[in-house]
């Protein structure tokens, strides 16, 4: 059980670094001036960057676990879909200029990235 659930934290956590880390690389990369609404390249690239962090989450997660790998990550998914509906929810991303749509959009590519790198 301590496997499991330490399993699905390293997954957060490796998610959360791989996101603190492409997020300003992108920010760097498409947006001329941060200050300002973000651009449908970024919003794109962003989201991208978002499944792909969560995939590695996902792996890792199932990796670690040495058993029941989807499991892992479904868990991770659970986890990331409930923090992040309910971070859309607070109206934060709104209120720093993302658009609505976006706010709503990222917990689920996130969740789905999750379980794709638990099938992996």
């Amino acid at each position: 059980m301590f496997r499991s659930i330490g399993a699905v934290i390293l997954g957060f956590l490796s998610l959360v670094i791989l996101v603190l880390v492409t997020t300003p690389v992108a920010v760097k990369l498409l947006l001329k001036d941060p200050s300002q609404r973000p651009t449908p390249a970024y919003l794109f690239v962003n989201l991208l960057f978002g499944f792909a962090c969560a995939a590695a989450g996902g792996w890792i997660a199932g990796h670690l676990a040495h058993h029941a790998r989807l499991a892992h990550a479904a868990a991770l998914a659970t986890i990331v879909l409930l923090l992040g509906t309910w971070t859309a929810a607070q109206g934060g991303a709104v209120r720093a200029g993302q658009p609505l749509w976006y706010a709503w959009t990222l917990p689920f590519i996130g969740a789905v990235g999750a379980l794709v790198g638990g099938a992996w």
